[in-house]
């Protein structure tokens, strides 16, 4: 953020910030595209130089190798019209070796006997070793042009490849740098063979042999942009041409290992670009493509454009764009400041002494340049409005002060009736609250003392039960007993007691039914018709008993004895149940499932009885109505012990009444107590309001 407090110079400052980041900017850009046609325009420059001499190369191996070409022809001719006469052709090559003084050596080597059969007659002849073969090499080794014997050639190694590989591809080829001994002393040559072909056989090998130093002399003066440089690399990537003599001959990543990347495109014959530091100062190195007509080994022409020359146009001219920039910068900046004084500050200057006046109070000093139409007038005009509305501000301040005391009583007065009003409304609801509660805890006195007494009623019906439940068991013995006596009569009536026992397991079955609908009882007053049932059942037994025992005659009277008990226990059983029914008349509600399912009980007890009954008519009369009465004794049992396990259940669900009861009671006096202390608060919180 700008410090200063001058207005004008932080305009000033924002300008001048604005222009030179726009002139930075523009430099950089203009620099940008400069430097980028100027390099561009250099990395032309360069690739041309280098085509050129690459041409210049590419003509001078290309001769070499058309001389290699031509010599192999011409003695596959000269073979042919059988005037291939070695001396004649050794001075053939010799003069073509004088013809052409960039020629270091040209030679010929046939294969054993290949040129006229007569190797044995030649033998360390010139121009032959002690193998007598014709391999004459002519060369300017010793500064004139001299004969001497090809050697290395049988060697399968780097020395013999000028010889060897022509051979064996049967392709002419640009052989790589490699050293060899010409006129006693060691020469690093490129050797241009050509195959000697013979009707698809190759019987021999012509060839150029050119020195390194004098391919390199057409190159080593050129200097792209003063300090660059050139130089030569085989297909291999080996220096054929360098200033650096020890470099000769040698790999280019040997000295340089960021030079490997070129080499996949010097094999492939493509033109291949990098930036690279030589000699401590970063270059452009430009790799391209020398090819010999005819080979497959294309060689490379290196260019190192030096990226420091090649800049120095872009930097002139940022260094001259910077210059005119800070002078104009500058001759802006002191417009700027001239005109912003002139123009800005003084007015607001005055603006601000005027503004000062008014706030301190003086409401007689003049405003000026209001009659400007820029902003500077608008704010005059602003301010002459504001002293204007200076003298009404005063007034309705003291209006507004006048207002807020009279909306203050207004605001007393209103709270103490909303006060009033709020009183007289939560008042009556907290009194009625408190009414209620005090209303819920006699209700809940009140179903307390009806579920203990429920609780006592429950337990004398449940004596009753146990004491019906042990007459009944008492009948069931003395029906025992009848059983035993006419087990005789039972024997003769087998069918009849077959059925019967079926018809107790039919029994069996149902009484299984209803313990599992027992637990689904819902009402109690259903557990009275069970008894009467019961009771009703019991006096039927009693009275077939008492038919059955008059038709027996002696045999019988025990039969009527039993009789006249059970219905004397069915009259007690009656009697007790309509003690139960009053006493549990308000609480039907509660055991509505266990009258339901009791009810059920009775009904099958009916079923049972019919079955029995169908079955006596087809027996004999005395053995089914014994088994009837001892069966239905029984039953009786177990609804007796049903009943008395039902009242238990009565007897739970009371107390749980009764607990919820208490509970019910517990929760009245929590609320009143609640409506108490809610009353307090109201009074105490329209104590507050009265007292605002």
């Amino acid at each position: 953020m700008i410090k200063t407090k001058s207005l004008v110079a932080k305009q000033v400052i924002i300008i001048v910030m604005v222009t030179i980041v726009s002139l930075a900017a523009g430099i950089a850009a203009l620099t940008t595209k400069s430097g980028s046609d100027i390099e561009s325009l250099a990395f032309q420059s360069g690739e041309q130089l280098g085509h050129r001499y690459g041409e210049m190369v590419q003509a001078r191996l290309g001769t070499a190798m058309e001389a290699s070409r031509f010599i192999a022809a011409s003695l596959v001719g000269l073979k042919a019209t059988g005037r291939a006469d070695r001396e004649q052709l050794s001075t053939w090559l010799k003069s073509i070796a004088e013809a052409n003084p960039d020629f270091l050596g040209v030679w010929v080597g046939m294969e054993p006997n290949a040129l006229d059969g007569r190797d044995a007659e030649f033998a360390n002849k010139p121009g032959s070793d002690a193998s007598g073969r014709f391999l004459p090499y002519w060369n300017r080794g010793s500064g004139a042009v001299a004969l001497e014997a090809l050697v290395g050639y049988d060697d399968p190694g780097s020395d013999g490849a000028y010889y060897q590989i022509p051979k064996r591809t049967g392709r002419a080829m640009v052989v790589e740098p490699y050293s060899y001994t010409v006129a006693g002393r060691k020469v690093l040559m490129v050797s241009m063979s050509a195959p000697i072909v013979e009707n698809g056989r190759v019987i021999g090998v012509a060839g150029i042999d050119l020195s390194t130093d004098g391919i390199w002399s057409m190159l080593k003066t050129v200097k792209p942009f003063d300090s660059g440089s050139i130089h030569l690399i085989s297909n291999d990537g080996v220096w054929a041409g360098h200033p650096d003599s020890e470099r000769m001959g040698q790999p280019i990543g040997k000295s340089d290992p960021a030079l490997d990347a070129a080499k996949p495109a010097i094999r492939a014959g493509r033109s291949f670009e990098q930036t690279a530091v030589a000699d401590g100062q970063p270059v452009k190195q430009l790799f391209l493509p020398v090819k010999v007509a005819g080979t497959e080994t294309p060689w490379a022409l290196q260019v190192n454009l030096p990226l420091d020359k090649v800049n120095a146009p872009v930097r002139e001219l940022r260094n001259v764009t910077i210059i005119g920039g800070l002078v104009l910068l500058a001759a802006l900046v002191s417009a700027l400041l001239f005109a912003s004084r002139r123009i800005v500050g003084l007015p607001l200057r005055r603006t601000i002494a005027t503004l000062d006046a008014v706030v301190a109070g003086d409401r007689g000093v003049v405003v000026t340049d209001t009659g400007r139409t820029d902003e500077i007038g608008a704010i005059n005009k602003a301010l002459k409005l504001f002293q204007d509305n200076a003298v009404r501000m005063a007034e309705l301040e003291e209006e507004r002060h006048r207002e807020e005391q009279r909306a203050a009583e207004r605001r007393k007065r209103d709270l103490a009736d909303v006060a009033s009003r709020f009183e007289a409304s939560v008042g009556g609801v907290v009194r009625n609250v408190s009414e209620q509660a005090g209303a819920m805890r006699g209700t809940a006195q009140n179903l307390s003392a009806i579920a203990t007494q429920t609780d006592r009623q429950a337990a004398a019906v449940s004596t009753a039960a146990e004491e019906a439940s042990q007459n009944v068991q008492t009948v069931a013995a003395a029906a025992e007993e009848l059983s035993c006596s006419i087990r005789e009569i039972n024997e003769r009536i087998g069918r009849s007691s077959q059925m019967a026992t079926e018809a107790v397991a039919e029994v069996e079955r149902t009484n299984a039914t209803l313990e599992g609908l027992s637990a689904a009882a819902q009402k109690i007053g259903d557990v009275v018709n069970l008894i009467q049932g019961i009771a009703g059942q019991t006096n039927l037994l009693a009275l077939n008993a008492t038919i059955e025992a008059a038709r027996a005659g002696e045999a019988g009277k025990g039969f009527a004895v039993v009789a006249s008990e059970v219905k004397n226990l069915a009259n007690q059983t009656a009697k007790a149940t309509e003690d139960i029914s009053r006493q549990i008349a308000d609480m039907q509600t509660v055991s509505g499932t266990v009258v339901s399912v009791i009810g059920t009980v009775g009904r099958s007890i009916i079923a049972i009885n019919e079955t029995i009954t169908a079955i006596a008519a087809a027996a004999e009369q005395q053995g089914a109505a014994t088994q009837e009465i001892s069966r239905n004794v029984q039953q009786a049992s177990m609804g007796t012990a049903a009943v008395s396990a039902n009242i238990g259940g009565v007897t739970q669900a009371a107390g749980s009444t009764g607990t919820m009861a208490d509970q019910a009671l517990g929760a009245a006096g929590d609320l009143s107590r609640e409506a108490d202390q809610l009353r307090q608060e109201v009074e105490r919180f329209v104590a507050m309001i009265r007292a605002a």
